[in-house]
């Protein structure tokens, strides 16, 4: 058995690499140590989830102090992998070893791949909510936090991305009024798409406002919910894309003002004001503000 080559730190790495190269010279003695791994990984997740169904103290919740706790939980998750722990990686160690080999001449090292590892590398980074609770105090602090994930939308979409912020601050309210969870946590659904039989994700049911007639009037609906602010930008870009309903709109995509009418009169909300309200949003707040680097750019 190899001394002691897994991680003190959960942010080591290297760890990762070195775990790959032992894989390949002795795979048994590295079984152990990748069952720790991804023991760390599960006690992470129960964590979180242990997180998220606490409202937390609303005087000390922002941005920073969830990094830092998802910092804390990783490195309390990683030491307890290191030692009993839940007793995960005993079983794994259990079931894996009847599938290897006895000696490592049976295996071709050229071809060894350390997908595993890997792998949970990779739900852990996917899993990692860094702006989990979302607040936003001002409207410059909404428009500057949501810009580099609205650049990218639309580049995708042809778009300004200073009109895609405008509707999501009416979508919103500049983020006061995005929809939450029971638990207290945001659906992070900045542009308010319902959930419809086509989606498979997380959906929250409440009463939203909505038009008939011109008359307004609040009726239960069934909205998508995401885990981060880039799910949510993601999913208007293929909402958007792959509707023929829509393909007006992106016709128009070099003129902002028109985008958003386009939108209206393809049936994106049932307000009819609702592109006005927009364009007076990106004339008004966005394009005229003078509070942040992005918005002169349009």
């Amino acid at each position: 058995m190899l001394a002691n080559d897994t991680q003190s730190v959960y942010t080591d790495v290297q760890s990762m690499t070195q775990l790959r190269t032992q894989a390949r010279n002795d795979p048994q003695a590295t079984l152990e140590q990748v069952a720790k791994h991804f023991e760390s990984l599960y006690m992470n997740m129960m964590l979180k989830s242990m997180r998220a169904a606490s409202f937390g103290d609303p005087n000390f919740d922002s941005n920073n102090s969830a990094m830092y706790q998802d910092m804390y939980d990783s490195q309390i998750a990683l030491q307890l992998s290191e030692q009993r722990g839940l007793g995960l990686a005993e079983m794994l160690v259990k079931q894996l070893q009847k599938g290897m080999p006895e000696t490592n001449k049976e295996i071709n090292n050229d071809n060894v791949s350390f997908n595993a590892n890997i792998q949970y590398a990779n739900i852990a980074v996917k899993s990692k909510k860094t702006d989990d609770p979302i607040k936003f105090n001002s409207k410059e602090e909404f428009v500057n936090t949501l810009m580099p994930y609205a650049e990218q939308a639309a580049e995708q979409l042809d778009v300004s991305p200073q009109i895609l912020i405008a509707q999501a601050a009416l979508e919103t309210g500049w983020g006061q009024h995005m929809q939450r969870l029971p638990n207290g946590k945001s659906s992070y659904n900045l542009f308010n798409i319902k959930a419809g039989s086509a989606w498979s994700g997380a959906e929250l049911n409440v009463k939203a406002l909505e038009y008939k007639d011109g008359v307004a009037e609040k009726t239960q609906s069934s909205f998508r919910v995401y885990g981060s602010l880039q799910e949510s930008f993601d999913d208007y870009v293929q909402f958007i894309k792959s509707n023929p309903r829509y393909q007006d709109a992106l016709a128009v995509s070099n003129d902002p003002e028109a985008y958003a009418r386009e939108l209206q009169k393809a049936g994106y909300a049932t307000d009819p004001s609702y592109a006005e309200k927009i364009n007076n949003i990106f004339q008004r707040d966005i394009v005229s503000a003078p509070y942040s680097e992005y918005l002169h750019d349009a």
